[in-house]
């Protein structure tokens, strides 16, 4: 396993959860609004153990993406949605989420596109 098994397994979930909303892929084609477009971010992981036992913590940002001038309801909805899917104790398959997602300040908008940036974490071993 490394780090990218626990960013493919935090991106299937929001594929799989995300109910009305287009999801677009890392390097994949573009969707329509309103709609989350997943990037692979980093994390981290470090070896615990002289047995080679590794933590790892991925992270995913999820741009919410919602068509600008319409105020924020429908973004701050998504949002919220996209939170609820990663409640902190939630197990899902190895990964274990230990802190909510991390909405961030809108971006500025462009091409009519209001978008909020959302940091996705969880935690597992290998």
């Amino acid at each position: 396993m490394s780090l990218t098994d626990g960013h493919q397994a935090i991106i299937s979930r929001i594929v799989t959860e995300a109910s009305g909303v287009s999801v677009a892929l890392p390097n994949g084609p573009g969707k329509s609004l309103p709609r989350y477009v997943v990037q692979e971010a980093g994390g981290s992981q470090r070896t615990t153990t002289l047995e080679g036992l590794t933590d790892a913590v991925p992270e995913v940002l999820v741009s919410v993406e919602t068509e600008a001038g319409k105020y924020a309801t429908q973004n701050n909805q998504l949002v919220k949605q996209l939170v609820q899917m990663f409640p902190p104790g939630l197990v899902f398959g190895d990964m274990k989420v230990r802190v909510a997602p991390d909405a961030r300040p809108p971006l500025p908008v462009s091409d009519g596109v209001y978008a909020v940036p959302v940091i996705v974490r969880a935690e597992f071993s290998f």
